[in-house]
């Protein structure tokens, strides 16, 4: 096994010291890092708030593809509030056409 081994040269002497010296494992570990807590998963709130951050950047500086792209995906949006009021009507129209279905198909 390998010895380290550091040397201390003298110029007025042209000598040349060497002293063993013992074998320091280290690894390195980001600061950061060490104060992040470590959570598995982020939170729903925290990639909302990431998500507007990045649309915000996006709409700040970004491309005008990346504009567009950031619009699209706002229009693509379900408001699912809004669509409390509808779902009842919805179900009900989807009741209201099995039975007719069902109908239908005895008759042949």
């Amino acid at each position: 096994m390998g010895r380290y081994l550091p040397g201390l040269y003298d110029p007025e002497t042209n000598t040349l010291t060497l002293t063993p010296a013992p074998l320091y494992l280290m690894s390195h570990r980001a600061k950061r890092l060490k104060m992040a807590p470590l959570s598995s998963g982020n939170t729903a709130e925290a990639q909302a708030l990431w998500r507007t951050q990045r649309n915000d950047l996006g709409e700040a500086f970004g491309t005008r593809k990346a504009k567009s792209q950031i619009k699209a995906q706002e229009r693509g949006k379900v408001n699912a509030a809004a669509m409390e009021g509808v779902k009842s009507h919805l179900m009900d129209s989807i009741v209201v056409n099995e039975e007719a279905e069902g109908e239908s198909h005895c008759k042949r």
